[in-house]
């Protein structure tokens, strides 16, 4: 096989496993092998990036996860920090097209190329939120538009949607990002923003791994490390992963750079996947040894023994393990290293065949809260003793398989999972076959607590399981759905072809292809899931159906509506925008449930622009409009403002309020705008201790202090007659309609033939007097009122009216 490493971005796309294909220089045609994915958490919310659409130029979006090639993707390195984000059903890459966050063809242009870099540490030092920047422009970021389900490639603010988890593609348990004592933890991400080294000896391999060099190291031949007797993981970032059927063999991985320097902190951050790894010819040799190592992640991997043992004595003859994972022992020359505590280990898929000892992990010291372990859709095959067995920490084992000889084949050391001194074990939906429940299941036997349920088991290698009854002393109340993780689950047994068994022994163990390298979130298997249990710490968020782009949003108007072409900028909060009739009762904004208590009623039945009222978070403007005819803005102001804003600079203030239901008072200020002006509704200026402001609109020829003819009514200059006859294009017929003094009292005269109702009220929108008139001359009742202005409003069919007086 020729390999083709002419694009160095083609394998770097982050974990074990980088062959390109035979002559190829492009990244599609590099996924024959598995690389490995990853998903965009999208913040602290269950949502991740996807793609809308398979097509050049089809934007990113975002869903829940679904486990398809849409939602997960992988890294091409191009340099230290810069990569292409290539999405795995597409091949295609993130592209800025304009400042939408699109998809394309790889043409190296600049706008493909991003900056992925920690902004946020999680309790432990982790990175757990990465900013994703343009490489040509750092000052812009992909961001997450809520409202349309789009991504934007906006100014980085540090915006909670500016922010993104790496999650590996299949990691669960403890090693993926989880609860932690209730504090939440990054998940394992190894090498994912390194570079790739390929090797194919045993010197270039132990190389590799001595030195801080390469972050993801493949494997491209079978090596024989019988000589390497110290190979070792130094650089806490590294893969070791593997091609094809290419095997390692009597390999010693050893995860502690305090190899022979005491006190030294050990690495962390390390992840195993897709290896062959064969025990041949020395015997008593661990394969894969994690010393005071934390965040470790085990994937894939088959591993093998090829020694003799004799099962049915003690085993002493060969006791070498696969995994091991515990402190120094006391007198080590590592020994200060044994009070650092391994800690969030997930194995996973990996097959484990034909050695007395398999797997265990602990610690040599006294401490029992750190050492968390998850283990799941493993296949434990024709193994004797610890598979696994947990000292002091706690194990969760989930859906795993374990095929013995049976009952009577067994030798008398035999026992699946093991539980020792300090341990609080949970096995949850696992299949045994060939072993009797006390061989299955040896915990929970004094005070560490332990507990088992949805688990079959059949004393006969073939034979037909049934629910494993199992009964410990102190049953364990740890739930990992509630204080952990979230994971799914499948039946331990059915007879659909769809249970443990059916998986663990079809897709456990190494892969040699990109098709065959299966996760039990991916779709394939969503009819073999029966439970599926929600990360108990990501948020459910729902999002909204806006235009996509960074282009404002035009909101239809009314028809005969004051103004036209509502125009959004603030498209995080559009939905909240709208038109309506102002109305005592009404909405006071669109995202809110508050109504108004007081409204002016010269402003009664006012065109309103309804605001949204977390539009005051808006630094920048928030929308504008255009005027069909010559009108009057009021604008609302909370009277908790401390400042009026800039572009309310030149507006009158009146002496008009309004009251919400929650208590708030608007103060009115007002500016005309003339017929076929934009008029600009900029930003709250306060966004803390205070509410967004609220906007009306009336037409100006529909004066709220003066007549038509601007005339005034004065009451100590009583026209001839003692009324004044008053007429415009609203009263019809005009003439019919009349407000006057006689000796002080006011009167109207009504000669509609129809009632009407009249208002008096002052300028602070306080009503006076409201009355329903039938026709002919009524009063309204002044007295005891101080002289001033007040405003008479008359409504009726076909006719509307407000004339100020002065009293």
């Amino acid at each position: 096989m020729r390999m083709d490493f002419t694009k160095a971005r083609i394998s770097a796309s982050v974990i074990t496993i980088a062959i390109a294909a035979t002559g190829s220089s492009t990244v599609f045609a590099a996924a024959s092998y598995p690389v490995q994915e990853f998903r965009f958490g999208i913040a602290d919310t269950d949502r991740n990036i996807a793609i809308s659409g398979t097509s050049a130029g089809d934007y990113l979006t975002s869903n829940t996860m679904q486990g398809t090639a849409n939602e997960k993707w992988s890294l091409n390195y191009i340099s230290a920090g810069v990569y292409e984000i290539v999405n795995s059903a597409t091949g295609m890459i993130v592209t800025n097209e304009n400042g939408l966050a699109t998809i394309a063809k790889d043409v190296d242009g600049t706008n493909q190329r991003w900056k992925i870099e920690a902004v946020e540490k999680d309790f432990e030092g982790y990175d757990l939120y990465y900013k994703v920047v343009s490489n040509a422009d750092n000052k812009v970021a992909i961001t997450f538009d809520i409202q349309s389900n789009s991504f934007t490639v906006d100014t980085y603010t540090g915006d909670n949607y500016q922010k993104f988890k790496l999650n590996l593609d299949g990691l669960e348990g403890f090693a993926a990002n989880a609860l932690a004592g209730s504090k939440e933890k990054a998940g394992t991400i190894g090498g994912l923003l390194g570079e790739v080294v390929y090797v194919s000896t045993a010197d270039d391999l132990e190389k590799q791994l001595n030195s801080k060099g390469a972050q993801t190291i493949v494997i491209t031949a079978d090596i024989d490390m019988q000589k390497k007797s110290n190979t070792r993981v130094r650089d806490y970032k590294t893969i070791v992963g593997q091609y094809g059927n290419h095997t390692i063999y009597d390999s010693q991985f050893r995860t502690n750079d305090a190899w022979g320097t005491a006190g030294e902190v050990p690495s962390d951050n390390i992840v195993f996947r897709n290896l062959k790894m064969v025990a041949k010819n020395i015997p008593n040799r661990i394969l894969i040894n994690v010393w005071s190592s934390r965040q470790i992640w085990i994937d894939h991997i088959h591993f093998e023994s090829q020694l003799n043992y004799d099962r049915s004595g003690n085993g002493q003859d060969e006791v070498g393990k696969f995994i091991w994972i515990n402190t120094p022992y006391a007198n080590y020359r590592d020994s200060l290293d044994r009070y650092r505590s391994p800690d969030y280990v997930t194995i996973s898929y990996c097959h484990l065949k034909n050695r007395y000892w398999t797997v265990a992990y602990g610690t040599q010291n006294d401490e029992i809260t750190r050492d968390r372990t998850t283990l799941l859709y493993n296949w434990w095959d024709k193994n004797v003793r610890r598979c696994p067995q947990l000292g002091n920490g706690s194990a969760h084992i989930y859906n795993n398989y374990y095929s013995a000889y049976g009952k009577s084949s067994n030798g008398p050391a035999t026992t699946g999972i093991i539980g020792g001194d300090g341990s609080d074990m949970v096995s949850t939906a696992n299949r045994f076959n060939g072993y009797t429940s006390n061989q299955a299941l040896n915990m929970g036997g004094g005070t560490d607590p332990a507990r088992d349920e949805y688990s079959y088991l059949s004393e006969t290698l073939d034979g037909t399981p049934s629910k494993v009854s199992f009964s410990p002393k102190k049953n364990s109340t740890w739930k990992p759905e509630q204080s952990s993780y979230g994971y799914s689950l499948i039946d331990a047994y059915n007879t659909k072809g769809t249970d443990v068994k059916d998986f663990c022994t079809k897709y456990a163990g190494d892969q040699s292809s990109a098709t065959s390298m299966k996760y039990i979130t991916d779709s394939d298997f969503k009819d073999w899931v029966t439970v599926q249990h929600a990360s108990p710490f990501l948020k459910s968020i729902e999002v909204g159906n806006a235009p996509v782009g960074k282009e404002p949003i035009v909101i239809e108007t009314p028809e005969g509506s004051l103004v036209k072409d509502l125009t959004i900028i603030d498209r995080a909060n559009y939905s909240g925008w709208g038109i309506l009739t102002a109305k005592t009762d009404g909405k006071v904004f669109g995202d809110r449930d508050v109504t108004f208590s007081v409204i002016p009623d010269a402003l009664a039945n006012a065109e309103q622009v309804v605001t949204a009222c977390n539009s005051k978070n808006s630094t920048t403007d928030a929308a504008t409009f255009t005027a069909t005819k010559d009108i009057v803005v009021y604008i609302g102001l909370d009277s908790r403002v401390e400042k009026v804003p800039g572009w309310l600079s030149t507006a009158e203030k009146t002496e008009m309020k309004a009251v919400a239901s929650n208590d708030v008072t608007f103060e009115i200020y007002k500016i005309k705008v003339d017929s076929g002006a934009t008029f600009t509704l900029g930003s709250n200026g306060q966004s803390s201790g205070c509410v967004n402001y609220i906007a009306f609109v009336q037409e100006a020829n529909l004066p709220s202090n003066s007549n038509e003819t601007g005339e005034e009514i004065d009451s100590n200059t009583d026209p001839e007659n003692g009324e004044i006859q008053f007429a415009g294009e609203f009263i019809e017929p005009a003439n019919l309609v009349s407000v006057g003094f006689v000796g002080g009292t006011l009167f109207v005269n009504n000669g509609t033939g129809n009632a009407v109702r009249a208002t008096l009220f002052d300028l602070n929108g306080s009503i006076i007097a409201n009355r329903t008139l039938a026709s002919g001359s009524h009063s309204l009742e002044t007295k005891g009122l101080a002289h001033g202005t007040y405003l008479v409003r008359i409504h009726g069919k076909g006719l509307q009216k407000t004339v100020r007086i002065l009293f």
